[in-house]
């Protein structure tokens, strides 16, 4: 996510390139919770493993 107001947020796709503008009450997107020792893959290929999840 690159911007967040009171009724929009604007997202970016780094794999295309980009950016799309959606309403917040009818965005299509997912929350996604990852959990200690997961191992997250990006588009380009680099992983990244989660040591630690705080949820405020």
């Amino acid at each position: 996510m690159v911007a967040i107001d009171s009724r929009m947020v604007t997202v970016l796709f780094p794999a295309s390139g980009e950016n799309r503008l959606y309403s917040i009450n009818n965005a299509p997107i997912t929350l996604i919770m990852f959990n200690e020792g997961d191992l997250i893959t990006s588009h380009e290929g680099w992983q990244l493993g989660v040591d630690n999840v705080q949820q405020d």
